[in-house]
This record gives structure tokens, C-alpha cells and sequence, in this order.
């Protein structure tokens, strides 16, 4: 969210979240890797397509946001994603998504 307030252009700020979340998926991931590793909690069935479409989505999300963004203006990828994040923290406050 502060991203928002800091001047960027729409390349710079996607950019500037991008490399963001890979250095958090940097430091996420090894560690999931070394929990599973360590113990033993198997992936059931359910898991397995999470996973799968979590995957799918993002693939597709970066997609289409290369597709759009020469066209996105900073305003408009701002109200997107103080939109979803809106939305996504509603949802989490009335129990729709989440554990």
C-alpha cells in the first residue's frame, strides 16, 4: 500500500512489487521447503490442486497484466489494487476466504 504514495509511473510501480515478492518468495519458499523436508505432513489431494491453480492464476495474472500494461495509467493501477485489497480484506474479515 504505500507504494501507492510514492510518485512511480505504472511500469515503475509494478516493477517496484515485483521485485518485492521475489525477494519475499526468496526467503518464503526455502523455508517452506525445509518444513515439509523435515517432517512428516504429506500434500493430500486438496493440496495438490491449490497448488495447481494458485499456480495457473499467477502464471496467467502476469500474462495478462504484460498484455495491459502499456496501457495502464498509475491511476488505474492504483484502483485496482486498492480495489482487490479492499475486497480481499473484506472477505478475509467475514470469513470467505482464509482458514
Amino acid at each position: 500500500m504505500f507504494l501507492l504514495r510514492t510518485g512511480l509511473d505504472a511500469k515503475q510501480f509494478i516493477a517496484t512489487g515485483v521485485l518485492v515478492s521475489i525477494f519475499i518468495d526468496l526467503a518464503r519458499v526455502p523455508t517452506y521447503f525445509a518444513t515439509f523436508a523435515s517432517s512428516s505432513v504429506e500434500l493430500g489431494e486438496r493440496q495438490m490442486w491449490l497448488i495447481a491453480v494458485g499456480s495457473v492464476a499467477a502464471f496467467a495474472g502476469a500474462w495478462l497484466g504484460s498484455q495491459y500494461l502499456k496501457k495502464a495509467t498509475i491511476k488505474v493501477v492504483r484502483l485496482i489494487v486498492a480495489t482487490m485489497m479492499l475486497l480481499i480484506g473484506g472477505a478475509l474479515i467475514f470469513g470467505l476466504i482464509g482458514s
